[in-house]
């Protein structure tokens, strides 16, 4: 850990991208606390009240209000909690399901790394936000819904570069020992395969929490992520995109907050690359 954090601080893109995803997390995990106000406390006396510097602004306020008078910064740290949450949940299960199908492929081969890679070959040949758009028109508007197809959109990727990396790992001299030694399929998999195909995993991971964030902002701003009483970045987007010219900080600042989060966890994915091998820049 004390290496890890050496090498971060060596990179001042690094540090900085860290520095505002741990901002953002805290946010998120303390944003009930940090809400100056209620986020779906309605007062239509105070719709549309433009931010604190601008002419006509509240001191009450700080970002505006929005078409109901909610207040915009409230919401907007409300709305941190649940974009980190469908993004880290959704890689979660995805990473899981790609993981565990990519290890059995690569490991036994044969009929079954075949059948396996069809699958994912067909989960490929659909474009990830329209199988997301139709799971969620059938099933309906939910957070756990929009988590679970998020993470299933995304488990070939991963089913895919871990396989490739099993098919090199298996033929190693030290899986050849194990398996001389007597050991079992499931212990080679997972305390010999598993371990070393940990970083392409992290790395992915973290590139695939950016690509969740902009997904789920993406199906709210389409109307089909979480319901409209749970604010998030995305839904928020949706709301000021009718209100551009009267009102233009309700779509702003969670634009502002979906770039700043998803460059930052792209930069810190680049470095993570970088640091944990640097062989998988041509592959990532």
């Amino acid at each position: 850990m004390r290496r890890l954090l050496r090498t971060l601080t060596r990179s001042r893109t690094a540090s900085i991208a860290a520095f505002v995803l741990l901002f953002v997390v805290l946010l998120a995990l303390f944003g009930p606390f940090l809400a100056p106000k209620d986020p779906n406390q309605v007062n239509v006396l105070a719709r549309f009240t433009p931010p604190t510097w601008v002419e006509g602004g509240s001191s009450e306020h700080l970002l505006g209000t929005d078409a109901l008078g909610r207040d915009t910064f409230s919401r907007l740290i409300l709305g941190a909690r649940v974009s980190l949450l469908v993004g880290l949940a959704a890689v979660a299960i995805g990473g899981f399901v790609g993981t565990a199908m990519g290890l059995i492929a690569g490991y036994l081969g044969g009929r079954v790394d075949a059948i396996v890679m069809r699958l994912v070959d067909i989960q490929l040949a659909f474009p990830g936000i329209l199988l997301a758009l139709t799971v969620l028109a059938l099933l309906g508007r939910s957070l756990g819904n929009l988590i679970l197809v998020l993470g299933i959109v995304q488990w070939a990727q991963y089913a895919r570069l871990v396989r490739g990396h099993v098919l090199s790992l298996r033929e190693q001299e030290y899986v050849e020992g194990a398996r001389a030694l007597g050991a079992r399929s499931n212990r080679i998999v997972l305390r010999h395969l598993l371990p070393n195909s940990t970083a392409p995993i992290i790395v992915i991971g973290s590139f695939s929490v950016a690509t969740t964030i902009l997904a789920e902002s993406a199906l709210s701003f389409l109307g089909l992520g979480v319901p409209p009483s749970v604010p998030t970045w995305g839904g928020m987007l949706a709301e000021g995109r009718d209100h551009l010219v009267r009102a233009w900080w309700l779509a702003t600042f969670p634009g502002l907050a979906i770039t700043v989060t998803v460059l930052s966890i792209n930069l810190l994915g680049d470095w993570m690359r970088d640091y944990l091998d640097p062989n998988l820049r041509d592959v990532l």
